[in-house]
């Protein structure tokens, strides 16, 4: 059987990976502040473009996971990284968002640190429950979409690792 060596995956990896770059170095960069100021201006198109980009981002990663049978290792290790790429790239714009909109603790508002909303993002993302943070009641529809994003990923993160592991066992032969 030969090996496929499309470029669709190569494509979804560098696309997922310069958005996790950019993303990152914004929000890193930027400041708490100036993210908030960027964000705050623009929320309800920021919000919106968050459910965009990563619901585009699932959708093309399924897409190249139903194609990957046949692939060569290369493509499968590419498919594998950027499913973990996307998984960042939703973290990041979720935890922008709370950055902005703000969360609660112990029942009062508060405007958390870059640390706090990456933390409560992937607190969310992962399933793991909210911690010592709660939503707002504006957040918690984003909270809403971020979990079904996360309940989504791990499926996916199988399916790849499943993929790779695959790829990378040796070829059985049958004895008859």
């Amino acid at each position: 059987m030969s090996q496929r060596t499309d470029s669709f995956p190569s494509t979804v990896f560098t696309a997922a990976s310069g958005a996790f770059v950019v993303l990152s170095l914004f929000y890193w960069l930027t400041g708490v502040d100036g993210l908030r100021k960027v964000v705050a201006e623009n929320i309800g198109l920021f919000e919106t473009a968050a459910f965009v980009i990563s619901l585009f981002f699932f959708i093309l990663l399924f897409f190249a996971m139903l194609q990957m049978r046949g692939f060569n290792i290369r493509a499968k290790i590419l498919c594998f990284l950027s499913t973990v790429l996307i998984a960042g790239n939703v973290i990041v714009l979720f935890a922008m968002i709370y950055l902005t909109r703000g969360l609660l603790e112990n029942g009062k508002a508060i405007a958390p640190t870059q640390f706090e909303g990456m933390y409560f993002s992937i607190l969310v993302f992962t399933g793991n429950g909210w911690g010592e943070f709660l939503p707002t009641s504006i957040t918690r529809i984003v909270v809403l979409v971020q979990t079904v994003l996360g309940v989504l990923f791990f499926p996916m993160l199988i399916s790849s690792m499943l993929l790779l592991f695959e790829a990378a066992a040796p070829a059985r032969s049958s004895h008859t």
